[in-house]
């Protein structure tokens, strides 16, 4: 894959992930509204801060013991709200 082809692609699943964290109602539950600059507006700091604690909280959480039972978990929640907002 050559450099172009790798940006667009990482682009991609980068606005995907994005997407997940909105349909998940994180943006929402912080009041993080779309458009907001996240990294130069000062006034989102500490809803970034807390939003960026959450993630890390996740990402620690599939490095331990637990992690495969966490997975089971988190597939069956996050699986049943996709197949809500499919129908909706």
């Amino acid at each position: 894959m050559d450099a172009m082809s790798f940006r667009k692609a990482r682009t991609r699943t980068l606005i995907q992930v994005g997407g997940l964290v909105e349909k998940a109602g994180l943006l929402q539950a912080l009041n993080i509204q779309l458009g907001d600059d996240l990294q130069q507006n000062s006034e989102c700091f500490e809803n970034t801060a807390i939003l960026m604690g959450a993630l890390i909280d996740a990402c620690k959480a599939l490095h331990t013991n637990d992690r495969h039972a966490q997975k089971i978990l988190w597939a069956e929640v996050g699986k049943k709200m996709l197949k809500q907002r499919d129908k909706t």
